[in-house]
């Protein structure tokens, strides 16, 4: 079934618009610049089907060459998120079991309808990049579980609209981290860690360049 919305809602709103439309107890969201293996559905559904304490659960992804793109992520305290095993060989570890993580990647990700419904569905106000992140962060909050299933499978051509590092992709993914940062952190922590934080990585950034 197709939606055609009035106006770009760009990522969260559009992907916002598209759940009230789908039936059925779990929502899997995908990229449209991906590409996936074999039952990619089926092993990235099942954590969700047998176990009532998962809320979210994500795929491994891939580069184009077959080369790790994302075995789960890792938060990092000043908002940055790590893709973990990046740029890793493929099966080497091998791993066949699903395991906990702080997110997974948005670009194939399933979702338990309930979580959307307590939290309000996917944050608008955060439209690109952001929004997965958030999303785990609130099922954390919520004692429940988010699980990288290495068994679900997807070739992510990423970034293919915005272009890997453009200027226009650096800003959507530095405003993104500080929505983030900003709705879920305390003020404190913003005050006294995360600002001087910030803008010695700047002064840094600047005097390397």
């Amino acid at each position: 079934r197709v939606v055609r919305n009035r106006r770009n809602c760009l990522s969260a709103g559009g992907l916002k618009g598209g759940i009230v439309h789908a039936a059925g107890e779990i929502i899997v969201l995908l990229d449209m610049d991906t590409s996936v293996r074999g039952d990619w559905v089926e092993k990235l559904i099942e954590p969700l089907l047998e176990n009532d304490d998962v809320a979210i659960t994500g795929s491994k992804l891939l580069y184009p060459d077959g080369t790790l793109q994302h075995a789960g992520g890792k938060f990092e305290w000043n908002g940055f998120t790590r893709h973990l095993q990046a740029n890793e060989t493929d099966g080497s570890p091998v791993e066949t079991k699903p395991r906990e993580v702080d997110y997974v990647c948005g670009a194939s990700i399933a979702i338990r309808r309930t979580l959307l419904s307590q939290i309000g569905g996917l944050d608008e106000y955060m439209p690109f990049y952001y929004e997965e992140v958030d999303l785990c962060w609130q099922a954390h909050r919520l004692g429940c579980k988010v699980l990288y299933v290495p068994e679900s499978i997807a070739v992510h051509h990423e970034s293919a609209s915005m272009g890997k590092n453009s200027d226009r992709y650096l800003f959507n993914y530095h405003r993104g981290r500080w929505r983030f940062m900003l709705k879920n952190y305390r003020l404190r922590v913003l005050l006294t860690e995360v600002v001087p934080a910030e803008i010695r990585w700047l002064r840094l950034a600047d005097e390397t360049h």
